[in-house]
C-alpha cells in the first residue's frame, strides 16, 4: 500500500516489477497528527506500559486511584487504545436504590417489616 502524506512511518525499497502497490493508504488522515490529551495509569505493575485510565462516572465506583492517574499528551496515533487490565483498578456499577433489604421487605434476619 502507498503511503499518503499522513503516514507516519514511510519506507522506501526497491520493487520488483509488476509488484508496485496501487491502493493508497486510508487509515491515517489529517487528524492524527493533532495533540490529544490522555489520561493513564502509571501504576507500576504495568512495568512501563501505557495504558489508558479508568474513572469512575456519576453512576460507577472504583477506577484507577488518583495517584495512578496521570494527563499527557499524546500524537492521535500515538495514544494508548487499551484500558488499564488491573482486577483492583476497574469500574463498577452503583446500586441504583440504596435498601438495606434488597427490596423484599424483609431485614436481614428475615421478620417482616411492619407499616
Amino acid at each position: 500500500m502507498l503511503a499518503n502524506e499522513y503516514c507516519p512511518h514511510k519506507i522506501s525499497t526497491g520493487l520488483l516489477k509488476g509488484a508496485m502497490p496501487e491502493k493508497v493508504c486510508d487509515v491515517h488522515g489529517p487528524d492524527d497528527h493533532k495533540e490529544i490529551a490522555v489520561r493513564i495509569c502509571t501504576d507500576p505493575r504495568h512495568s512501563g506500559t501505557l495504558y489508558l485510565a479508568n474513572e469512575a462516572g456519576l453512576l460507577e465506583t472504583g477506577g484507577c486511584p488518583q495517584e495512578f492517574i496521570e494527563e499527557r499528551i499524546f500524537k492521535a496515533y500515538e495514544a494508548p487504545k487499551v484500558r488499564c487490565p488491573l482486577q483492583d483498578h476497574q469500574v463498577t456499577k452503583k446500586p441504583l436504590i440504596n435498601n438495606p433489604n434488597n427490596g423484599h421487605g424483609q431485614d436481614t434476619e428475615g421478620a417482616s417489616h411492619q407499616p
